[in-house]
């Protein structure tokens, strides 16, 4: 070692704080991804409700009694009809993003564990060369005490 006495500086520093950057772009691709998610999983809540109102209300015109307005009934069956489609396509929509969201944890969990790995090699890093700077003050002080030694032996 040049000189023992220098701070540690961690070679790989640069790409260790490329893989933070690229943690933390990552966290937030998950954030959006998870919002996006919600805001699906709403909007097909809201049409599953909209369907159950129009079904109750089919249920509600048919088991009055009175007589059945068939227009009204065609509009209701319609209504029902495109709505249940459109349910469907919020199903399918909200299906693909929880696909992405699920790929962007696993992306985070993939960068994350680099970053890990890179800080554990800095860490290692860092304890070898906190031994060898012991090492060489320990040899510094035992070279010391060698020389007081040698000065204080009479000839």
């Amino acid at each position: 070692m040049d000189n023992p006495e220098k701070q540690f500086r961690y070679r790989m520093e640069p790409l260790l704080k490329a893989r933070q950057w690229d943690l933390d772009i990552a966290k937030a691709d998950e954030v959006r991804a998870r919002a996006v998610v919600k805001e699906r999983a709403e909007a097909s809540e809201r049409i599953g409700r909209a369907i159950v109102e129009i079904e109750t209300a089919i249920r509600q015109a048919a088991t009055a009694g009175a007589s059945i307005d068939a227009d009204h009934h065609k509009r209701l069956t319609v209504l029902l009809k495109m709505r249940r489609a459109e349910h469907r396509e919020r199903l399918a929509e909200l299906q693909q993003a929880e696909k992405m969201h699920d790929q962007t944890r696993k992306h985070v969990q993939r960068v994350k564990q680099g970053v890990l790995t890179l800080e554990k090699h800095k860490e290692g890093q860092k304890s070898e060369r906190d031994q060898d700077v012991f090492r060489h003050e320990q040899k510094q002080m035992d070279d010391l005490w060698l020389l007081r030694k040698r000065r204080n032996e009479p000839v």
